[in-house]
């Protein structure tokens, strides 16, 4: 749902809508993180490319924490398998959290190996791409384990869509 548009018609820019997408992640989809990613923002469509803009997440596992692969989680956004935003670091024991997922650029310094900014990154492979969450580090590479079917994860995203 448009929330918002940037930019004056008179001066010759074109408007560009600012769009908003919430998706909760059942208990299943966050144990299958580190293997399976999740659509946060379907593809946008042939020549569309998906500019996110900030994201939020409420993670809920009050109900259970996460064993397995845990040490190391840190989640991201991809599309077309391409990293587009810094590390979320979620606790994945007993607990309610909220937190923001950091753009890529702005971490880069921090994490010089890590973190890649659009700049970098083949462009035509992120253009009718699914804006996803997944967990790129996990030591192992396996899935979590325990967790329990209380569990949630509500991603918000604000987001444009660029015809390119």
């Amino acid at each position: 749902m448009p929330i918002g548009q940037v930019g004056p018609n008179s001066s010759g820019i074109i408007p560009v809508s600012v769009l908003s997408r919430s998706v909760t992640l059942t208990n299943a989809q966050i144990i299958a993180l580190p293997t399976t990613g999740v659509d946060i923002v379907p593809a946008a469509g042939a020549g569309k490319l998906i500019q996110w803009l900030t994201c939020g997440y409420v993670l809920d596992t009050q109900a259970g924490g996460y064993g397995g692969d845990v040490p190391g989680t840190s989640w991201s956004l991809q599309l077309g398998g391409n990293l587009v935003s810094g590390l979320v670091l979620p606790s994945l024991v007993p607990g309610l959290f909220y937190g923001r997922v950091p753009p890529e650029a702005y971490e880069a310094a921090a994490f010089p190996d890590i973190i890649i900014a659009y700049g970098s990154l083949e462009f035509s492979e992120m253009v009718n791409q699914p804006l996803q969450i997944q967990d790129f580090y996990s030591p192992g590479g396996g899935n979590y384990t325990l967790g329990n079917a209380a569990n949630t994860l509500k991603i918000t995203t604000l987001y444009t869509i660029i015809d390119v």
